[in-house]
């Protein structure tokens, strides 16, 4: 009898995109148990985004799945091309996180996201472009 968890994760396309940022890449997790989207504060600094500081009177403080906290040092804007489709998402800097990316349920939102594991395909703005899903 197989194991449920092993078969899919054998199956499983994963939840990586891989996104291109002139010569630099990045995998990005697309990661629907995330409010926000956020980034590296490594990568951001990688890509030359400029980062707004967080005020000290604002709490933007995020808790992990593993139940710790990570540590919000700005927001900046991640502008994104997909195969001819240009995405400007704002997220959140962290200095503390495993991926480069998390893209949050606010861009799959926003994008009209749709994610097919059948097939193994992020659709974005009503299927106008379709990425493929692979593991990290």
């Amino acid at each position: 009898m197989a194991n449920a968890n092993t078969n899919f994760t054998q199956n499983s396309p994963g939840n990586y995109i891989t996104i291109r940022f002139g010569k630099l890449q990045y995998e990005a997790l697309v990661d629907t148990g995330a409010t926000v989207s956020i980034i590296s504060e490594k990568v951001a600094q990688a890509l030359h985004l400029p980062i707004q500081p967080i005020s000290k009177t604002e709490k933007f403080d995020l808790v992990s799945a593993a139940g710790s906290e990570m540590r919000i040092t700005g927001t900046t804007d991640l502008r994104m091309y997909f195969d001819g489709l240009v995405v400007t998402q704002p997220v959140r800097v962290c200095s503390k996180i495993i991926c480069s990316i998390c893209l949050g349920l606010d861009f799959l939102r926003s994008n009209s996201a749709i994610i097919n594991y059948d097939v193994g395909i992020l659709s974005l703005q009503n299927d106008l472009v379709r990425l493929p899903l692979h593991s990290s």
